[in-house]
Parts: structure tokens; C-alpha cells; sequence
């Protein structure tokens, strides 16, 4: 009698503890492309939107560095090509893939977000076909539709990132620093 009773007893517990945990992650998305587990997020691109109405046409230098590599309709926040960043930017190609890591520098409190653009030579199956991990502490997501597509924001209180595909190039921002509200704000200025 005395096991049933223990027994029940954390099932009971259980039974509250669980959907009390699940209320304090924040999934603003639909379901059918990102579900989260208890400890991340996976992501399945297949039925998100990837095909951008319009392309970043901001004459800066590296959009034109960008696409003298090989990219080619190139979608960046507008708020990094604006002003108030510097950057870095260091390109390699392999034979399936081009791959741009670019270091913006915030010229008033010197923090770093760090974009990888990763143009698919071979299409953007691989990706679509493939559960991607989000496996930080974060524990808030949202999916935006900005410009034709789906862009996903991943964040908490002190880190974020963004992720979003354009036909055949693939998008990660990582914002250290950058809470999950700011990175909407920088999402939300991708045009």
C-alpha cells in the first residue's frame, strides 16, 4: 500500500511539474516546422517559406565583396548595413558549398554578431531534409514572415540567434549579448 501511495504520489507530481516547465518556454512558431523538446529546439525547413520577394540592394562593400564570390541575391538586417557596424568578413569554398563568416562590430559598445551565409552549390535538400538543433538554453523561438520568407528567432534574456534560407543560401546570426526582444528588432529589419 505504502509503494502505490509513493507511487501516486509522483505521478502526481509529475503531472504538475511538466506543463508548469512547458508554460516557461515561449514557442511563438508553428508546429509543423518547430517542436521543442526538453532541452531544444528542432527545426524541419521543409515547409517553411525560402523564397525572398526582394534581395539586400545596399551598395555597401560587402554585399558587392559577397557576390563577387559567388553569392548571389543576398538578404542581410538592414540595421548591420546601415551605419553603427564594421566588419570582417572571411570567405572559403569547398566543392558543395560556399561559405562566408562575417564578424559585425557594434562601433558604440564594441559587441560582436557573428552571421554565417552558406551558399548550397548543390541545392538546399541536405538542409531541408534534416532536423537542424537548436540546442542552446534558449527558451523562447518566433517565426517571423518578412519579405517572403520564414525567419526564426531563438533566445533568452542574454543570447539569441536568427535563422532563415533564401532558395539555395542558409542564414545563421548569432547574437551573444543580444537578448531575444533585440533580436526580433534586427530580424524584423531583413528587406
Amino acid at each position: 500500500m505504502r509503494i502505490v501511495a509513493i507511487a501516486a504520489i509522483i505521478i502526481i507530481i509529475m503531472g504538475i511539474a511538466v506543463p508548469v516547465a512547458a508554460k516557461y518556454v515561449n514557442n511563438d512558431t508553428s508546429d509543423k516546422i518547430v517542436q521543442f523538446y526538453e532541452d531544444h529546439f528542432s527545426i524541419n525547413l521543409r515547409n517553411a517559406e525560402t523564397g525572398a520577394d526582394k534581395h539586400s540592394t545596399n551598395t555597401a562593400d560587402l554585399i558587392s565583396q559577397l557576390k563577387n564570390s559567388g553569392f548571389e541575391n543576398i538578404i542581410i538586417p538592414n540595421v548591420l548595413l546601415t551605419g553603427g557596424y564594421t566588419y570582417d568578413v572571411n570567405i572559403t569554398e569547398d566543392t558543395d558549398f560556399i561559405t562566408a563568416l562575417v564578424d559585425f562590430y557594434n562601433t558604440n559598445d564594441n559587441s560582436v554578431i557573428g552571421v554565417t551565409i552558406t551558399k548550397h552549390k548543390n541545392g538546399i535538400n541536405t538542409v531541408l531534409n534534416n532536423n537542424t538543433q537548436i540546442t542552446s538554453e534558449y527558451d523562447s523561438a518566433k517565426q517571423l514572415t518578412i519579405n517572403g520568407i520564414d525567419v526564426f528567432v531563438f533566445g533568452n534574456k542574454n543570447d539569441s540567434s536568427v535563422l532563415y534560407i533564401n532558395r539555395d543560401i542558409d542564414y545563421a546570426i548569432d547574437l551573444n549579448s543580444i537578448d531575444f526582444d533585440s533580436a526580433i528588432t534586427i530580424a524584423e529589419s531583413i528587406k
